[in-house]
């Protein structure tokens, strides 16, 4: 019985090598393209077994060079596992990457860095500029075929975050715990910084998003920050603000 199941998984294996040897890269990036609506790869090189991206573009946003190898392990249990890696210095990072034949992309142990002002901008009702790192941990994630949501386990961390224009603020650190609900991917804030932020963003399925946050800032916070802030909304009892908004990405 053993050898029988050792025999069945070598074959799959075989087949699974036979056919990433032969199968365009084109093909593969091409599916991946149309999964992921937002991604991009420009400048293709190599093979489904190691290759190369000199461009990975999301959401218009260029990214850089993305390195991909196979974990060959993986292919005697039927599975194409891949290790996929960012080497650029703003924005990089490393993830492992499981695909399906059924479409289903799922993943772990994703770990990335980028700009903030580019994630930022996205949900800001004034456009800003802003120092500091953001660090994007994932134990796991599934982006699935068609509508189903996607779903996520992990965090989300502005280190040395601060603001630098249109003001001068610097706002301590600011965190996330990022799960999934039936409403979608939830970030909920469990660390406020110096704006008392607290509050969640949730992300829905087709990159629409709602964002219900509360503003309640601290002493170190100056005159100017708050006269900035009152111009962007009123000022609640109490001396705190809530920004509630929808959109899509």
């Amino acid at each position: 019985m053993k050898n029988g199941i050792r025999a069945t998984a070598t074959g799959i294996a075989a087949y699974l090598l036979i056919l990433l040897m032969t199968f365009p890269v084109t093909r593969v990036t091409g599916s991946i393209e149309q999964h992921l609506e937002g991604v991009q790869l420009r400048g293709v090189s190599g093979s489904p077994w190691s290759g190369q991206a000199r461009r990975l573009i999301i959401q218009g946003n260029d990214i850089g060079t993305v390195h991909w190898r196979i974990r060959p392990l993986r292919l005697l249990a039927g599975k194409l596992e891949y290790r996929v890696e960012l080497p650029g210095r703003d924005t990089g990072g490393s993830a492992v990457l499981d695909l399906s034949p059924g479409g289903r992309m799922s993943g772990r142990d994703l770990a990335l860095h980028m700009p903030p002002a580019a994630l930022i901008n996205r949900f800001s009702p004034l456009r800003v500029s802003a120092g500091g790192t953001v660090q994007l941990q994932l134990e796991s994630f599934d982006l699935p075929a068609g509508e189903s949501p996607a779903t996520a386990q992990g965090e989300l961390r502005w280190q040395g975050a601060e603001l630098t224009a249109p003001l001068q603020l610097e706002l301590g650190e600011i965190a996330f715990a990022l799960g999934s609900t039936a409403a979608g991917l939830v970030a909920t804030v469990t660390e406020g910084g110096t704006l008392g932020l607290s509050g969640t963003v949730t992300l829905q399925t087709g990159g629409r998003y709602s964002v219900n946050l509360a503003l309640q800032p601290g002493p170190g916070v100056d005159a100017g920050a708050r006269d900035m802030l009152d111009s962007l909304m009123p000022r609640r009892p109490g001396g705190g603000y809530r920004i509630v908004m929808a959109g899509e990405l």
